[in-house]
């Protein structure tokens, strides 16, 4: 009979872990709020290190959860399955940058894998304590988790229903975690009430999600815990020699989505990397416009409208005089067009129809193009700002060639 893991083990793993997770987004301390960030009801954001801090612990105390739901899900598999899990699912591009994000998807994740783990062990008070938390949080939180009224249209709910069936099996690495679930579904590994109890859970949150409008992939992210300790369990019925290796491709291949995306999709910058690519662009931008704009009217969509209205988030001293849009009759001084997601430059987006099917997918607001926006205001390009597969740019009024507005 194994021996109890005592309790203060598993305090020193949890420190472990918070300890990793805080070193590993030490270079997004100071980042500003991004893009949903600003939609909070803050009367006044808190200061970005603590909010940081704050959101990593919960990711922190997340991983955690996953960790013990591991335990209990592979059972007696041979070797450290858990610990593959765990590992996999910091690696994950979604609950990487999620982690250190200021929104609701990991606090859910957190109930909702804690919840599970309750479950599982048949400790039912708990897992409704973590159920009404959960239930509770998304009542609280219900636009930021981009819920729609009412049932949704055809068209849509089979674009929302393809992207998401994407992000979960094949995007970011999880094609191989797809092939570890089809080889624990083959060994009848699945088999059994703790993993009956956390499929349900997993597919009556993903009905929930179609609920969701498909403008982000946050909302999944309860399911990773799940879809990964499965396919770890799944590689862990390999034989030996091939086991660690089938763990091993994975997560790899959950790490080089943090940088690269197939087929050149464009997908949220929340996905990868560039997200903090994107707060340093939209932060150079707003420097340029607080030095050039003076009180001229600037004309710029969400989240920089937000940006360049509200101080206290870190991109400009003052209040810039931004008007949320524009007309051709009414024209801005100055007008702001920045890349709504990741795109590189051989994108399929570069393919009018594909351009038109993938952002309706999306269901992203396709920016003025530059010469809409020259033809429709009268404004030229004043400067262009570039960072991997994404750029803002500022348009303003020119007279022989020189700079009016100044």
């Amino acid at each position: 009979m194994p021996r109890p893991v005592r309790t203060s083990t598993y305090l020193t793993f949890a420190v472990l872990l918070a300890g990793f997770i805080l070193l590993a987004h030490a270079s997004y301390f100071t980042m500003p709020p991004v893009w949903d960030e600003v939609a909070w009801p803050w009367g006044h954001w808190p200061p970005v290190p603590v909010v940081r801090t704050a959101a990593l612990l919960t990711a922190a105390l997340t991983t955690l959860a996953a960790f013990l739901l591991a335990i209990e899900l592979c059972g007696s598999l041979p070797g450290v399955p858990a610990v593959f899990a765990v590992a996999a699912l910091a690696a994950s591009p979604l609950f990487y940058m999620q982690s250190v994000l200021v929104l609701p998807p990991m606090p859910a994740t957190l109930f909702a894998t804690f919840g599970l783990w309750f479950a599982v062990r048949r400790r039912w008070l708990g897992a409704a304590v973590c159920a009404a938390a959960l239930a509770v949080l998304i009542g609280f939180t219900a636009p930021l988790f981009h819920f729609r009224a009412g049932m949704p249209g055809l068209r849509s709910f089979a674009a929302g229903l393809a992207r998401r069936l994407f992000v979960l099996f094949a995007a970011d690495g999880h094609f191989v975690a797809t092939a570890g679930l089809v080889l624990a579904l083959l060994s009848g590994r699945l088999r059994r009430r703790r993993w009956a109890i956390a499929g349900a859970f997993c597919a009556s949150w993903f009905v929930l999600c179609l609920f969701c409008l498909p403008k982000s992939d946050r909302e999944l992210l309860p399911i990773l815990p799940v879809l990964l300790t499965a396919a770890i369990a799944g590689f862990h019925t390999l034989p030996q020699k091939l086991r660690h290796p089938a763990c091993g491709l994975l997560l790899a291949s959950l790490v080089a989505g943090l940088f690269w995306h197939p087929l050149n999709l464009p997908f949220p910058m929340e996905n990868s990397l560039a997200l903090g690519e994107s707060a340093d662009l939209h932060r150079r931008a707003a420097v340029y416009l607080e030095g050039h704009a003076g009180n001229h009217s600037i004309c710029a969509a969400s989240p920089m409208l937000d940006e360049l209205t509200r101080p206290e988030l870190g991109y400009v001293a003052r209040r810039l005089n931004v008007m949320p849009t524009c007309t051709a009759q009414a024209p801005p001084d100055y007008y702001v067009r920045f890349s709504p997601y990741w795109e590189t430059p051989d994108s399929l987006t570069q393919y009018p129809r594909a351009r038109a099917a993938l952002r309706s997918l999306l269901a992203v607001e396709s920016p003025l193009s530059s010469g809409e926006v020259t033809r429709t205001f009268g404004l030229q390009l004043l400067t262009r700002m570039d960072r991997e597969g994404q750029s803002v740019e500022i348009y303003g009024r020119y007279l022989s060639n020189r700079k009016i507005l100044e």
